[in-house]
């Protein structure tokens, strides 16, 4: 590969040829990381064996023997800042509809390349991956350095950014880089998510005499309701509208006859940069034991958070943003930023640093998790265009 100053569509689209990124793709969606149960190990040692071919090294962190990361680091000829690609190697499971495709082929028709992960996220994961790879064989990076990361469970909570960090395997980095679906939009903002479990513990009794029971999936629809007519979890944001509180689970009872003496459900909270997720937790806390002093025979309340994610917010006026922008602004007249309401890894990762966040891949969102799941090729090719494009401007000088 020649070095050239300035990087092209055409280059790259030569490069995706000559060094069979469509075919990896495939390959990498054939790649069963369905979660549960994960196996990203599987993938993680393709990537691992694709980056010794470019003299790369990486290194692949186990949670077990299946359950695997993988991090690689490229560095320019300069000390510089550093700027992370963030991607995940798991997918979620391919549902019960019939789809018009294996879902594991990695079939490619009309231009579209299908399967499950084809556009959550596989196609960002190896757009990132394959721009790291030609930035350093195209030695267009002379300042600083890109850290490629992938992760396994991130479908099921950001289970291996969670163990990144808890190991100390996070460095601090400058900005980052986060392939999920956006239709190659530039996003700086996502919800944060606050998953959590509610039991209420009543008495049993027979249903002909409430009185000498009480009746546990009353008490939480009460709860609930006070919850919901509290406002305790309501905010509003000018790129995330509002934050919301959906009721994903209830159940209790066992007989028609019998005065329900337990009762559980889980809530999803999806919060704002405004709000503090413990704060929220503390509040909703405090409201059951109000509610437990107020009346005499309510049912016990336990509240445990089963997944605590904070919100990402990335200042419009930072090197990125501006940086990713102004390329998208030249390319297709549109570099608005945006929010989103899904999370990612990049909530993990803030906790290591208060680096600079976005959020730009391939893949339509709404195709997630969908079956016949696809990514149009053309947007996948323009991916990793424009993932060079930022970092090499982006690690043009020394900080």
């Amino acid at each position: 590969m020649s070095i050239i100053s300035y990087i092209d569509k055409v280059s790259v689209e030569e490069w995706v040829s000559e060094y069979n990124i469509i075919e990896f793709l495939q390959e990498s969606i054939r790649c069963n990381t369905i979660n549960p149960p994960g196996n990203e190990i599987l993938l993680a040692e393709q990537i691992h064996k694709k980056f010794k071919t470019y003299g790369i090294d990486s290194k692949i962190y186990l949670q077990d023997k299946n359950r695997a990361n993988i991090v690689a680091t490229i560095k320019g000829k300069n000390p510089g800042k550093r700027l992370v690609f963030s991607a995940h190697l798991d997918t979620v499971d391919v549902g019960e509809v019939n789809w018009n495709f294996d879902p594991l082929s990695g079939d490619i028709k009309n231009g579209r390349i299908y399967g499950r992960g084809s556009t959550d996220m596989k196609s960002g994961l190896v757009g990132l991956m394959y721009a790291m790879i030609l930035c350093k064989l195209n030695e267009s990076i002379q300042y600083g350095e890109i850290t490629f990361i992938a992760t396994f469970g991130e479908e099921t909570g950001s289970l291996g950014a969670k163990y990144l960090l808890e190991n100390g395997h996070i460095e601090s980095f400058d900005a980052m880089i986060v392939g999920e679906p956006t239709s190659n939009k530039l996003i700086i903002a996502h919800k944060g998510v606050l998953w959590l479990g509610i039991e209420s513990t009543g008495k049993t009794g027979h249903s002909s005499m409430p009185s000498e029971g009480i009746n546990a999936i009353e008490g939480l629809i009460y709860f609930l309701n006070q919850i919901k007519e509290s406002n305790i979890t309501k905010a509003t944001d000018d790129l995330l509208t509002d934050a919301t509180m959906v009721l994903t689970n209830i159940e209790g009872g066992k007989s028609i006859n019998v005065i329900p003496d337990y009762c559980s459900a889980t809530l999803d909270l999806r919060t704002l940069s405004s709000q503090d997720n413990q704060v929220l937790i503390d509040k909703i806390k405090s409201l059951a034991l109000e509610i437990s002093y107020k009346y005499k025979n309510f049912p016990e309340l336990k509240i445990k958070s089963i997944n605590n994610m904070s919100s990402v917010k990335t200042s419009p006026n930072s090197e990125i943003v501006q940086i990713t922008k102004q390329i998208l602004e030249k390319e297709f007249k549109d570099g608005t930023p945006q929010g989103i309401n899904y999370f990612t890894d990049g909530s993990i990762f803030s906790q290591a640093d208060d680096g600079d966040i976005i959020i730009l891949g391939p893949g339509i969102p709404e195709m997630a998790h969908q079956p016949n799941e696809y990514v149009e090729i053309d947007m996948f090719i323009e991916s990793i265009y424009l993932y060079m494009q930022i970092a090499s401007k982006y690690l043009k000088q020394s900080i």
